[in-house]
């Protein structure tokens, strides 16, 4: 029921309005049935199910406005056997299990469920929900049913099966994750074994092979409640392996395998956990050092603040964050300056790089050296979660001049020699006995001129270096005996800078001059015994060669015929003096030309059809590309001109003349028409295509259209000529030009004045350029304009005869003189 209000306004006899309300009720009438809510989606449950079980919810609702007619009630409804195994709440609209489905073979079920309202009349709606039953192994009856299936010859890839007989894998493939921490025999998945028959609860009589993926026997499997049990047979390791890709293979010589779903896929995705430490990666300073876990660096007593001393680095085999290192120093050693926070006023140390820097000025130590801890923690350094931590001892020393040495390297750079820095150390260790050597800085060699300046040679290269004894773990002086004897004496010295160059020379051999060295060494005692060795040195390549091409064809000048798609343009080569892989060379050619290149061979094709009228010549570079993973390019210029081929047409101008021409002139040019070809080599040959060909000709050089004999005005007044070219066969607009011919009559003394030879008399009646018109003049022709009419007594010379209404002959010269004079 609802309530509506109106207004209504009287008029009384004055004439004025009074308005009032009035409320009328609106009876509600039960004339809306309940609405499902939504139409239900078919679902899917296990036959294992118990009674009970929520299956699915089928709600409806009434629109009627007040009760009982908007009160929804629920019932089943339709076939007796679903009515069997499901059951409706009457006031929800839940549908649930009644009855266990693994007493039935059925696989489906309609659930129809009718919802009504209370009101009167009753008013309802019906819905089906279908339900899907898949079986699994649990008959409680422990029988079993024979599989039928059309099977060839035993071979179980022919025939046809249905996806829902035998035994089975529910899904072709499965995911699984796992620590690599889990444990021997922990279960990584329970692969479930459906089937639309019936089969034994207490040996299902099945098994379950790994074929596939388990090499190194990392995984075994089991039967369990009728499931594939996959199980951890060795401990996994996410740094060796991160997944697993098995193949699970079901069998049976009991029952039918269906064999569409007798195999399934598990990928065991094994998860990373932190469970290793950082480890500290420690430069091997000396053999005969007794601290296998510390860095070693020297600071110039008048360094600056941030100078940066020595860098630690520590590596961790986790992945992720777990991997992620942050260092930290961590406590002072023996002989340091003080406690921590005093450690920590001299030095500094980047958390994410590990370079240790200078914070304070060293003058003020007295106790050298100073020696700390560095602490390394995973984790990205987050100390709330599981962490791991590693330490590494720090000793720093002082330098100054009393302590430096310096090699020299007259024929290589500081960039050369820097690369040898290793070799270089253990070089001077082994030359100490032992001592430990650091190199301090490399270079560019400084030298004195004859006129007091200082110069730099960038070829030469000084390196600094100093000594610590292991022992003490302090830095030795230049004057120390050991120093000295080892090092510092002419021959000690002349020693080791020779040795030091070897290291530098051999590093500078070149494969592409000399691949291969055989040395033959010969070792003699004080007795006067030797013997030889032979060494044979093979010089391995480096990528250190850039593909070049023939400097004898550059730059590369190639021409192809315009309209040709996909042709041969040239080849280009290149050549990389490296060899194997840093030898393969690769070509290519910009995105944006119409060519492509072969990768391979270096041929250099169009790719589309060239338009010489567009583009004449096409100027582009060529890059070669070697395969190694540090590749070197090689770059050539490359120009293509596009050569002109007949393949345009002449046109024309223009597509209608108008001319007038006089009656019974032969061979008098009545219009000249052009056309005009864009090729280089333009080909123009005009033709008559329609018209009168007995009385016009075109010259098909020229383009003169004349009259071949001389028209007659009486018979045919206007003629239309239609002239092409050989070349174009076309029609259309500049295809041809159309002549419009318009005959003039001419009068009869005109006419034999025209037939006249040169210097003849006639009489006829007409006018001449710039005269007025005689009615009858006496006309003397003379044939050239140089000429004159002083021969003719009386007689005026005149030019242009006009012909007729428009037309004048210009080349026509003439003595006339009126009649009678």
């Amino acid at each position: 029921m609802a309530v509506r209000t109106l207004c209504i306004c009287f008029r009384v006899s004055t004439g004025a309005k009074i308005p009032c309300a009035v409320a009328v009720d609106v009876e509600d009438r039960n004339d809306i049935p309940p609405v499902f809510v939504s139409v239900p989606e078919p679902i899917t449950v296990n036959d294992d199910q118990k009674i009970g079980t929520i299956v699915g919810s089928m709600p409806a609702i009434d629109a009627d406005g007040t009760a009982p007619g908007n009160v929804v009630r629920y019932e089943m409804v339709g076939r007796a056997k679903a009515q069997k195994y499901f059951q409706v709440d009457p006031d929800t609209g839940v549908i649930r299990l009644r009855d266990e489905l693994n007493k039935d073979d059925d696989t489906e079920y309609q659930v129809d469920v009718r919802a009504f309202d209370l009101g009167d009349p009753q008013l309802s709606s019906v819905a089906t929900l279908p339900v899907f039953v898949r079986h699994l192994l649990n008959d409680p009856n422990g029988g079993a049913e024979e599989y039928e299936a059309e099977v060839k010859n035993g071979d179980f890839n022919s025939g046809t099966f249905s996806n829902q007989i035998g035994l089975a894998f529910s899904e072709d493939n499965y995911v699984a994750h796992v620590l690599e921490t889990s444990p021997v025999n922990t279960t990584v998945k329970a692969i479930q074994i459906v089937n639309s028959k019936k089969a034994t609860k207490v040996n299902p009589g099945f098994k379950c092979d790994i074929v596939k993926g388990n090499i190194f026997g990392q995984f075994w499997s089991v039967v369990e409640n009728h499931s594939c049990i996959i199980n951890i047979n060795k401990q996994l390791d996410f740094e060796n392996k991160s997944f697993h890709d098995l193949d699970v293979k079901l069998s049976s010589l009991k029952y039918f395998v269906n064999p569409l779903k007798s195999v399934t896929k598990l990928k065991i995705v094994v998860q990373d956990e932190n469970d290793n430490p950082p480890v500290f990666v420690i430069p091997s300073y000396s053999t005969n050092s007794p601290h296998s876990d510390t860095y070693y660096g020297v600071v110039p007593v008048d360094a600056d603040i941030d100078t940066a001393i020595l860098q630690v680095k520590a590596t961790d085999k986790d992945s992720g964050k777990f991997g992620m290192i942050k260092y930290r120093i961590f406590s002072p050693g023996i002989n340091s300056v003080g406690n921590d926070k005093e450690i920590t006023s001299y030095f500094t140390i980047s958390e994410d790089t590990g370079i240790v820097r200078l914070q304070k000025s060293v003058k003020n130590i007295k106790n050298l050296p100073v020696t700390f801890s560095v602490e390394a923690m995973d984790n990205n350094g987050e100390s709330n979660g599981h962490f791991n931590t590693a330490y590494a001892r720090i000793v720093i020393n002082t330098i100054s001049d009393i302590n430096r040495m310096s090699l020299v390297f007259s024929d290589a750079s500081s960039k050369d020699v820097r690369s040898h820095s290793k070799a270089l150390e253990e070089l001077i260790s082994e030359k100490t006995s032992g001592l430990i050597a650091g190199i301090e800085r490399f270079s560019s060699r400084k030298f004195l001129t004859a006129n007091g300046t200082v110069e730099e040679d960038p070829n030469a290269t000084d390196v600094w270096f100093y000594v610590i004894d292991p022992k003490t773990e302090m830095i030795l002086e230049r004057n120390s005996t050991v120093v000295e004897a080892s090092l510092i004496e002419a021959d000690a010295q002349s020693e080791l800078s020779f040795a030091a160059s070897g290291i530098a020379k051999i590093r500078k051999l070149d494969r592409e001059d000399l691949t291969r060295y055989q040395l033959i060494l010969r070792a003699e005692d004080n007795g006067g015994l030797s013997t030889t060795a032979t060494v044979n040195i093979r010089v391995t390549d480096i990528n250190d060669n850039n593909p070049e091409f023939d400097e004898n064809s550059l730059p590369y000048k190639f021409s192809v015929e315009e309209g040709r798609a996909d042709t041969v343009v040239g080849v280009v080569h290149a050549v990389d003096a490296d060899e194997g892989m840093n030898a393969n060379i690769t070509y290519s050619l910009p995105s944006d030309i119409p060519f492509k290149i072969h990768p391979q061979s270096g041929e250099i094709r169009t790719i589309t059809a060239l338009d010489y009228e567009k583009v004449k010549e096409y100027k582009f570079v060529v890059t070669a590309k070697d395969g190694a993973p540090d590749t070197r390019l090689g770059t050539a210029s490359v120009s293509v001109k596009v050569t002109d081929v007949a393949d345009e047409v002449p046109i024309f101008s223009d597509d209608r003349i108008d001319v007038r021409v006089p009656e019974n002139v032969p061979d008098l040019t009545i219009a000249t028409v052009k056309a005009t070809d864009p090729d280089t080599r333009p080909e123009i040959t005009y033709q008559l295509r329609q018209g009168a060909v007995e009385l016009f000709r075109v010259d098909p050089k020229n383009g003169q259209v004349k009259t071949i004999r001389g028209l007659d005005y009486e018979k045919e007044k206007t003629h239309e000529l239609i002239i092409g070219t050989v070349e174009n066969d076309g029609n259309d607009v500049g295809d041809v030009v159309r002549i419009h011919t318009l005959i003039t009559p001419v009068s009869g003394a005109t006419e034999n004045c025209l037939r006249s030879f040169p210097e003849s008399i006639a009489y006829f009646t007409g006018s001449f350029s710039g005269s007025s018109a005689f009615t009858t003049t006496i006309v003397a022709f003379i044939s050239a304009p140089s000429l004159t009419c002083t021969s003719y007594t009386g007689f005026t010379k005149r030019g242009g005869l006009v012909l007729g209404p428009g037309v004048t002959d210009t080349s026509t010269i003439a003595c006339i003189k009126r009649k009678g004079i």
